[in-house]
Formats: C-alpha cells, sequence, structure tokens
C-alpha cells in the first residue's frame, strides 16, 4: 500500500511538472550567446534643436590668474591628497609644477559639453606630482597630476582631469 502510494505521488508530481513546462507561456527560443544589439534610433527629420545657452550667475568681476589659481586651490583642499603640498603662491616660482594657461573657449581640447554648459573663456591649472584624488567621485588613487578647468566669468569648476598631465 505505502509503495502505491509513493509510485502514485511520484508519477502525479512529474505529470504536475510535465504540465506546466508545456503549458507555459514561454515563446522565445533558447539561444546561445549574446542578445543582439539594439537598433540605432531612426534620425528625426529636421533642425537639430538650438542649443540652450548657460543662465546662471555671473561673477561682478571675472577671475584673473591668480583668483583662478586660488579658486583651484580651494577645491583641491577638499579632494586631494598631494605627496608635496602646494599653495597659490607657489604658481609664479614652481613653473615647472604648477602651469597656468588661458583659453577664450571652454572647448579649447575638443569635447562637446552639452545643452545647457557654461561658454567662454576658462582656465586651466595643471599640476603636476604625486597626489591621490578622492572627490567628484574619485578613484583614491595615486596619480601623476591635476588639471582644473574653471570658468573666468563664473569661477564655476567646469572639470577635472587627474592622471598624466600635458
Amino acid at each position: 500500500m505505502k509503495k502505491l502510494f509513493l509510485i502514485t505521488s511520484g508519477l502525479a508530481l512529474v505529470a504536475g511538472l510535465l504540465g506546466i513546462v508545456v503549458l507555459s507561456p514561454t515563446t522565445n527560443p533558447v539561444r546561445a550567446g549574446a542578445p543582439p544589439p539594439t537598433a540605432a534610433p531612426t534620425r528625426t527629420p529636421g533642425p537639430p534643436p538650438p542649443i540652450e545657452e548657460f543662465v546662471g550667475p555671473y561673477l561682478e568681476h571675472p577671475l584673473n590668474e591668480a583668483a583662478a589659481v586660488q579658486r583651484a586651490f580651494e577645491i583641491d583642499q577638499q579632494y586631494a591628497k598631494w605627496d608635496k603640498a602646494w599653495s597659490p603662491d607657489d604658481a609664479g616660482k614652481q613653473s615647472s609644477r604648477i602651469t597656468v594657461q588661458w583659453h577664450a573657449e571652454r572647448d579649447y581640447d575638443g569635447p562637446y559639453y552639452g545643452p545647457g554648459t557654461e561658454r567662454g573663456p576658462v582656465w586651466v591649472i595643471i599640476i603636476k606630482g604625486r597626489v591621490r584624488w578622492n572627490g567628484l567621485n574619485g578613484d583614491d588613487k595615486t596619480h601623476q597630476g591635476i588639471t582644473y578647468v574653471i570658468a573666468q566669468k563664473t569661477g564655476n569648476l567646469l572639470r577635472v582631469r587627474v592622471g598624466p598631465t600635458r
């Protein structure tokens, strides 16, 4: 009697599982490998949308070189740990370590910054040396320098490039 019950229960279980597999609503075939890539969207007819201009507060007086270096120093103090510390006074004295450049447009090195981003003249402050960067989603690894791009008209930090300096 027990054997008959066990056999009947086992057959009922197998039949139930087969029924679930056969009657399941899956219609996707099984395939090996990665799925095919999604097709690119078709081009929208007409001209591209106009680029939004930056709307935000501007400084009463645009940053000069010393003020731009001071701004980079303030940001640097929050996020960077240098093997050999630097100060804004070093900008004129240690020209091999700290380089300051002015560019008429922020796209001086070619990248596209997207709509609504700030345009205009920028200060590029390059500091060489061993540094650990942990800010703005930094990786907290040791790098060979930092490049700060700061807007002259607003004082906003537009970009940080951590790693080998040019």
